[in-house]
């Protein structure tokens, strides 16, 4: 079995610093000197006007939810089983490999070498950076995101120490709440400083935000409310997504006597002065706020392009959106609006509640405890591609103690052997249901998930064994999409008598871990004739 490439995706994390003293480049001082000053400008072209312009034009727009996921229907009700052929059916069909991801985000594993590489060339970081560290420490150590803010505030600052801000023990040890102001985020307690912040009782429609937005900016305590939630939001490794997320639950809890309107403004504000790019819209009877995001497709929710960048609709937690909606926004000028946000997940800090896990099928039995925190905090995420999905990750450690359990059980087996053990495994390990019958609505696991829930289909099957092919076993391999279907194909190093595709010369068999009783080569009889998408490579 070819020898696995251990990958250190920590050190490409991005977001705030958990404050390490490293020395810097020139090369770093002059990118961030750059960074800052991209950042004055957004202040002094938008956010010191933002009034001005929620005082002005307001327009309204149409749109129309974007495409459910690929995977909703027609997903089988119950798991596909494998029926013998008459022949057996070879392909040399070409599939192309997606276009690559943009390797000056550095946000996911899968482009370790291509982000070390380009960041080295660019002068980003120094391998002394992580020298020494363990895989937990790089991850606190978050590498500085380029396209983000620099400065005093609300830029590259150091998360709150933890009797500061932060999160309590889920087993009741809360931490000091002296002059700390406690909310529920998705069941765990977080706190921030007590801060001499108000909004207003009632913003009653578009022509009051202004007003609204010029009270809040005269507060000095509004920036530090800004400033402390984005140190939270670093601390416990919150993308842009769940840092609004994070900055909603404390707002509605803290102002929990004001309308709804007041509060969406006061959120759309204080993300606004972390320097996200966020728009508030007037939607009906509510407010809500649109982030653009790196991916091309979010699914299920409304995306609307705006001067030149796609927005999501972001509605407030707990309100279903629309298919259809009718929704009104001031006019902002062009360019530099602030930062957009990647919805991949590198690593997330939460408070343990430990959820012991054993899967045992076929000869592999994979144990170990994973952190229930995060149900309630990924269970309505946004739908992105599943490429994306199976570029996250949440917690490093666990998967690399299932890489060394499933390692250790498949030594001395030839490739071919260890990917159908590890199919077997997949097909009859975990329970299978749709997501409309287990959950109500389309949802891909992120890996860690499918070691939460009692039940997965086929992109979470999908995910989880590419990512065990590859990193356990070392063997390349590809996560397709079909429609209604994700499957995997794997680059063994023996010629089989099956269904290949040929990409880059390389010839990948399918290997689908939903398809119970398959083996390598064999495909569902509705997939035969039909050329996948590659939604993930790795190798």
């Amino acid at each position: 079995m070819r020898k696995s490439i251990v990958l250190l995706s920590a050190l490409i994390m991005l977001g705030g610093s958990m404050g390490y003293s490293q020395s810097r480049s020139a090369g770093f001082n002059a990118f961030r000197k750059k960074a800052l000053s991209n950042y004055q400008d957004f202040r002094e072209r938008i956010l010191e006007h933002y009034a001005d312009f929620l005082n002005g034009e307001w327009h309204e727009f149409e749109a129309i939810m974007e495409e459910e996921s690929p995977y909703t229907e027609p997903k089988p009700k119950t798991l596909p089983v494998y029926e013998a052929q008459l022949d057996t059916m070879v392909t040399n069909t070409m599939i192309p490999l997606p276009e690559p991801m943009n390797s000056d985000k550095f946000t996911s594993s899968d482009i370790l070498d291509k982000a070390i590489k380009g960041a080295l060339k660019k002068k980003r970081f120094t391998p002394s950076d992580a020298e020494g560290k363990s895989n937990y420490e790089r991850a606190a150590m978050r590498i500085p995101d380029p396209d983000f803010a620099f400065g005093p505030f609300p830029g590259q600052i150091e998360a709150p120490r933890p009797e500061v801000a932060g999160m309590s023990n889920t087993d009741g040890n809360k931490a000091p709440t002296t002059d700390s102001f406690h909310f529920d985020f998705y069941g765990m307690d977080a706190f921030i400083p007590e801060v001499d912040f108000t909004i207003a009782d009632i913003v009653p429609s578009i022509e009051d935000t202004g007003k609204h937005w010029q009270n809040m900016a005269q507060q000095k305590g509004s920036i530090e409310t800004a400033r402390q939630l984005f140190g939270l939001a670093q601390q416990l490794g919150l993308n842009g997504y769940l840092t609004l997320r994070l900055t909603e639950s404390y707002v509605n809890q803290k102002f929990r006597n004001s309308d709804q309107k007041a509060r969406m403004s006061a959120i759309h504000y204080l993300m606004s002065n972390m320097g996200y790019d966020i728009r508030l819209a007037h939607l009906g009877d509510i407010f809500t706020v649109m982030m653009p995001f790196d991916q091309n497709k979010v699914f299920g929710l409304v995306n609307y392009t705006l001067d030149g960048r796609r927005y999501t609709m972001i509605m407030p937690e707990g309100m279903e959106t629309p298919k259809t909606v009718s929704f009104y926004t001031c006019q902002l000028p062009t360019g530099e609006l602030g930062k957009t946000s990647d919805l991949r997940l590198t690593g997330l800090n939460l408070p343990m509640m430990e959820k012991p896990f054993e899967v045992t099928k076929n000869g592999i039995t994979i144990k170990g405890i994973v952190n229930d925190n995060i149900r309630k905090l990924l269970h309505r995420y946004p739908q992105m591609p599943t490429g994306d999905f199976a570029s996250s990750w949440i917690d490093k450690q666990l998967r690399d103690d299932i890489v060394k359990q499933v390692k250790a059980q498949v030594e001395g087996m030839s490739e071919t052997q260890a990917v159908n053990t590890l199919m077997s495994f997949c097909h009859y390990g975990f329970d299978y249901s749709t997501d409309q019958d287990y959950h109500g609505f389309e949802k891909p696991y992120f890996l860690e998930e499918n070691l939460i829930y009692d039940k997965n289909d086929c992109e979470d099957r999908a995910i989880f064994f590419s990512y065990l092919v590859w990193n356990a076993l070392g063997i390349p391999c590809q996560l397709l999409q079909y429609p209604g279907h994700e499957s995997v194909s794997t680059a063994v190093d023996s010629a089989i008598d099956g269904f290949y595709y040929d990409t880059e010369g390389s010839k990948y068999y399918s290997s689908d871990p939903t398809y119970c009783g398959s083996r390598i080569g064999q495909i569902m009889n509705r997939y035969r004739n039909t050329a996948p998408v590659i939604d993930k490579q790795y190798h």
